[in-house]
């Protein structure tokens, strides 16, 4: 928002400097962005279910070597994706009630497992893969609670293993913020804080001590020595505080998608953040964050938090300043809804892009940019030798009907050398196949 005009020419002039400033700091680390070039991967796009499960996974489910597909009710096996079932879960208010889909072995039979998220059932339960007893799954209870918007598997306990459940409750959910360990193949609840804190979860090493720290749109929770019972430091950020305005001029073209846009720097200071973890009251609504990722953008050393609108426009990062306070860039807010995202890297150099995609019927509610063309993307970031980062966006799909729904996977499943993309939604379940690989072996 522009600030109203001031009478006197030194005013002016002050206003003037306040933008200059505000314009140069950003491109200090440089917001730069830009569209992506001809040559880039082309994807082909295969509808693998026209059903509305928004949850989406990879696993090898009956140990012959392929990557299987996951999604709510069914499992779908390789090479011809052949649909089977997991277990019945009801649609209530329009949503089948899974709203991730987490595959991990949980009781050590070499039989990959599935977590799920009921939002409205209010529980996390953990199905357990048959096997070759041709029986089948049954369900296990890890926690009645929620509703739950997501969850991810982490690494919290600094094992090197992403085998820690980490779910982010909603307000309504009125829980502490907790964290399940899998020991023995029983699930072990470890409570960080007695509240929630927002819409958005992350796991990462904010502060370089070695040790995975938990993420939150209100600020970090520093982790002890001892993540099982050693106390969470709180850390107030300004992050929820930071939601990324609507594009001026909202672009919906059928056949292209809207070119990449940032919004004018602001010059406007938050309200103060709270300093207390657990402070009274009701949680503000702010920024509705995905998952929250910790990596070094700008390469300075220290780590960054890179993350997207799920509710609203745009994907942004926060940069972690040598003062710890944090300056978010704003990456793209051309496009709305981008609920679901993962890291992965597309184009084979060694550093990880975020892809993500434009949610279809968000929250069955009206909202801005819903009935905008669905999209998915991955964005690149490249630096120069002054820290200057530029963001490139590449288009995986457009205008079709796959979407990012709530949960999305990137992996080689056809094992051609190249990062293949999967995403559930309303709209359906979607593979995107990279076709790099192929187009250099065309014999294959």
């Amino acid at each position: 928002m522009v600030p109203p005009a001031m009478p006197g020419a030194r005013n002016r002039s002050a206003r003037v400097s306040r933008v200059v400033g505000a314009i140069a700091a950003a491109l200090a680390t440089a917001l730069l962005t830009g569209n992506a070039a001809q040559n880039d991967p082309q994807f082909q796009m295969r509808q693998i279910d026209g059903g509305s499960a928004e949850s989406a996974a990879l696993a090898d489910i009956n140990n012959d070597g392929r990557l299987d597909i996951v999604s709510a009710e069914s499992w779908y096996e390789a090479p011809t994706w052949q649909k089977k079932p997991i277990r019945s879960i009801p649609v209530t208010s329009g949503y089948v009630d899974s709203f991730s889909d987490l595959p991990i072995d949980v009781n050590g039979d070499r039989f990959i497992d599935v977590v799920q998220i009921g939002y409205f059932a209010r529980r996390i339960v953990w199905m357990q893969n048959p096997g070759t007893t041709g029986t089948a799954w049954t369900e296990h209870l890890i926690d009645a609670v929620g509703p739950t918007e997501f969850a991810f598997l982490v690494d919290l306990d600094n094992d090197g293993r992403d085998d820690d459940l980490l779910p982010q409750f909603t307000g309504a959910a009125g829980a502490p913020l907790t964290w399940y360990e899998l020991a023995n193949g029983a699930w072990v609840t470890h409570v960080v804080s007695t509240r929630s804190y927002g819409h958005g979860i992350g796991a990462g090493d904010v502060n370089g001590d070695k040790r995975n720290d938990i993420l939150t749109p209100q600020g970090w929770l520093e982790a002890p020595a001892d993540p099982r019972a050693g106390a969470w430091t709180f850390h107030a950020t300004d992050w929820q505080q930071r939601s990324i305005p609507a594009p001026t001029s909202p672009a919906s073209s059928p056949s292209a998608p809207p070119p990449i846009a940032v919004p004018p720097a602001s010059t406007s200071t938050p309200p103060p953040v709270a300093s207390s973890p657990d402070a009274p009251g009701p949680t503000p609504r702010g920024a509705e964050w995905g998952f929250l990722y910790v990596l070094d953008i700008n390469g300075d050393g220290r780590n960054d938090v890179l993350t997207t609108s799920a509710h609203s426009y745009g994907l942004c990062w926060f940069e972690q300043r040598a003062d710890g306070a944090w300056q978010q860039h704003v990456i793209d807010h051309s496009w709305s809804h981008a609920h679901a995202s993962v890291l992965a890297d597309i184009n084979g150099d060694g550093r990880p892009d975020l892809v993500t995609g434009k949610r279809f019927q968000s929250r069955n509610v009206a909202a801005a940019g819903d009935n905008d063309p669905l999209g998915v993307y991955w964005y690149e970031f490249s630096r120069n030798a002054s820290r200057a980062v530029r963001w490139t966006r590449h288009t995986i799909d457009y205008g079709g009907k796959a979407g990012s729904g709530l949960q999305m996977a990137a992996r080689d499943i056809d094992s051609d050398g190249d990062m293949d993309v999967l995403m559930g939604g309303k709209s359906g379940l979607f593979l995107a196949e990279n076709l790099t690989k192929r187009a250099a072996s065309p014999s294959k």
